[in-house]
C-alpha cells in the first residue's frame, strides 16, 4: 500500500513542479504538457494495479468461500438431524458472503478514481470480516 502512496506522491510532486516550470515561459509549455500527460498515465497505472490486486484478492476469497460451501454441504449430507440446522446456517452465511463478493467484483470497474479508496476499503473490510468469521468455525 505504501508503495502506491509513494508513487502517487511522486506523481503529484511532479505535476506541481511541472506547473511551476510551465508558468516560467511559453517555450517550456510543450514539455510541461508532455510531462503532465506522462504523470497522468502513471496515476492511472497505479489505480489499475490496485484494482487488479483487489480483483485477485476478491477472486481468492470467493474461491475460499466456494470450497467452504462444498465442504459444508458434504458435511451436512452426513450430519445428524440436530446438526443439520447448524450446517444450514453456515451454508446460508457462506452464500450471502459469496453474493456480496460477487457484487463487489461486478462493481469493481464501475468506480471512478475519486471513490476508489472508499470502494477498496469496503471490499477489504468485507473480506476481512468473512475470513474472521470463518476462522471461528
Amino acid at each position: 500500500m505504501s508503495r502506491y502512496l509513494i508513487k502517487i506522491s511522486s506523481v503529484l510532486f511532479l505535476i506541481a513542479s511541472i506547473s511551476l516550470f510551465a508558468s516560467c515561459g511559453d517555450s517550456h509549455s510543450e514539455n510541461a504538457r508532455d510531462s503532465l500527460d506522462e504523470a497522468g498515465e502513471e496515476v492511472a497505472d497505479v489505480f489499475r494495479t490496485e484494482q487488479q490486486e483487489l480483483q485477485a484478492d476478491l477472486r481468492d476469497a470467493r474461491d475460499e468461500i466456494n470450497e467452504e460451501l462444498k465442504d459444508a454441504k458434504e458435511s451436512m449430507a452426513s450430519a445428524s438431524e440436530a446438526a443439520k440446522a447448524e450446517w444450514e446456517n453456515k451454508i446460508s452465511k457462506l452464500e450471502v458472503w459469496g453474493d456480496d463478493l460477487d457484487r463487489r467484483m461486478e462493481n469493481l470497474g464501475d468506480n471512478a478514481e475519486d471513490s476508489w479508496a472508499s470502494f477498496r476499503d469496503g471490499a477489504r473490510k468485507s473480506m476481512d470480516n468473512i475470513k474472521d468469521e470463518m476462522k471461528s468455525w
